[in-house]
Order: structure tokens, then sequence, then C-alpha cells
């Protein structure tokens, strides 16, 4: 307090301060209307539904969306920096509660996505001699994926974390037999 110039450094330290402050309120003003206006408008990629995981093109595929996994690192990282996540109404599904029932097949969908991974990639890993040997294994690995539209009430899908738990137990099981 005593150094020459000190106290217009300190008034400039805290418009600096001011100005990061409002800056930082803004961004993350944006980012919560952005985020309700996905929500509300119900963004297929803001969401989980349908079953787990199925083909596309003869690829196996996730059905977790990477912007569903955008918004829960950011909803981690703002709340770690202390932001307020907006919680929703009696009417309306909020930030908060869309990040924790994203959060509760999280871990089952980045399981799902590494599976899939090792079977989508396991063609280039496999020689023609091998193939026969794994026959088995793959087509029991395939029925597994395939359950997931085979049940008698629908789909396994994302509305019950004891079924996709149970359902990612026995895919595992059949990769790592693969």
């Amino acid at each position: 307090n005593d150094i020459d110039g000190y106290a217009k450094f300190a008034q400039e330290s805290e418009s600096l301060i001011q100005r990061i402050r409002a800056e930082e309120d803004s961004r993350f003003r944006s980012w919560r209307e952005d985020i309700d206006d996905r929500i509300d408008q119900d963004d297929p990629q803001m969401r989980l539904s349908g079953s787990l995981m199925g083909w596309s093109d003869g690829v196996l595929v996730v059905n977790f969306s990477e912007d569903l996994v955008r918004f829960l690192r950011e909803v981690r990282q703002l709340d770690e920096l202390g932001f307020d996540i907006p919680r929703g109404s009696s009417r309306r599904k909020g930030i908060l509660e869309a990040a924790v029932d994203a959060e509760r097949f999280y871990r089952y969908g980045m399981l799902l996505k590494k599976t899939a991974n090792f079977y989508n990639s396991i063609s280039e890993q496999i020689i023609d001699v091998q193939e026969q040997l794994l026959l088995g294994s793959l087509n029991a690995f395939v029925s597994i994926v395939s359950k997931t539209g085979s049940r008698s009430d629908g789909d396994i899908n994302w509305t019950n974390p004891a079924e996709c738990e149970n359902y990612v137990r026995g895919l595992q099981d059949a990769a790592e037999k693969l």
C-alpha cells in the first residue's frame, strides 16, 4: 500500500476483475439459455431415448450422443467453478434434472461405446485362419447385441438402470470371450 502508484494499480485491477466477472456471467447466461432451449425443444441429442445400441450400415453404434457427453462435462466443470446450475420447475425440466438423468446412464454409455469400438475394429485384428475359430463367440456377441430389439415388451432402452447394467455386463462378458 505504500508503493507509488499502488492506488492506480488497485483501481485498474478491480476494474479488470469486474470486466472478467461480467464476461463470465454473460457466457454462463448464454450457455444456460442455449441448453434450456435445447431441453425445451426436446432436442434428440440432449436426451436418452430408443434402444441402447444398434446397427448402422454394418457398424455397431451406441445411442448415447456426444452432445450429451459434452453437456455432462460442461455441467460438471461449471458446478466445480461455483456456478449455480438451474433447477427446473414442477412444469418444466431444468438443466440440473437433465444432467442427473444423463449421469445415471453415463457409465453404461461409455462402456457400450468401448465395447462397440472393440467390435467395429475386430475385423482388422483377426486373420482369415482365426475366423472359423471365433465364429461361435462372434455369433454369441451379435445375439446379445440383437437382444436390444427382441424383448417381448420392446427394446432394452435408457429407462431402467438395472436393465442397462445387466445388458452391459452380458455384452462385456461376450466381448471378453470373443
